[in-house]
């Protein structure tokens, strides 16, 4: 499985805020981290003022920022980030299409690894636009997960929540449960997912506007 090492400097520093008047709105650029880091890319253009042309800007995934922009803000942190919008769904729609969404596990890897050839995406993620699971950007419905999605593990768990309702499995056992009935309906929607490496919550609230994934979370018990 990859591993991703972090500049520990980047998380040393305070949160860094960005977009004012000299950014051009217009030009910005959103994209989930295509790693494991949890976190979304931010690109944009400054304003070109005499006598100095635009310049651009990129904010990565794994630094610290906040970011605010035509109606939408963005935190990111070390554990994870939070995005605010005028309209969510819209906003969600904007992020970048080659990418994947919120990748929840990444076991790319080559062929051929001594001549790096032969890569084979192996991407389990959760798209938050679509409200499903995704394995290479495929929509994944109620089944039991066979050999071939090597991202996905017998021992990975997952459970959500509608509504602040109960706990409901989602993956367990390598099955995934029946799920997009709720998704739909959900005004708010919790996610957890937990593996031997990492545990995560994603939450949608739809009525605020608002996605955040935060890292280190344990699994709720009920």
């Amino acid at each position: 499985m990859k591993r991703l090492v972090l500049p520990v400097m980047a998380w040393l520093c305070s949160s860094m805020a960005y977009a004012n008047t000299h950014t051009d709105c217009d030009t910005m650029e959103l994209a989930f981290a295509n790693t494991e880091t949890f976190g979304i890319d931010v690109i944009y253009t400054t304003k070109a003022t005499f006598p100095n042309p635009p310049q651009k800007v990129v904010l990565n995934s794994f630094q610290g920022y906040d970011f605010a922009c035509h109606g939408v803000s963005i935190s990111n942190t070390a554990d994870g980030f939070v995005l605010r919008s005028s309209d969510l769904v819209k906003t969600l729609k904007s992020f970048k299409k080659d990418r994947d969404g919120i990748v929840l596990n990444d076991d790319t890897s080559y062929k051929y690894p001594h001549i790096q050839m032969g890569l084979q995406p192996r991407v389990f993620a959760f798209n938050p636009q679509s409200l499903r699971l995704e394995y290479n950007h495929s929509t994944l419905r109620t089944k039991k997960m066979q050999h071939g999605y090597y991202a996905v593990y017998d021992t990975d768990v997952m459970a959500y929540r509608v509504n602040g309702g109960e706990l409901l499995p989602l993956l367990y056992r390598g099955e995934i449960s029946s799920y997009a009935k709720d998704f739909d309906r959900a005004n708010e929607l919790d996610i957890y997912y937990q593996s031997s490496e990492k545990s995560v919550h994603i939450n949608i609230n739809k009525a605020n506007n608002e996605l955040s994934v935060t890292k280190n979370v344990p699994m709720p018990s009920k």
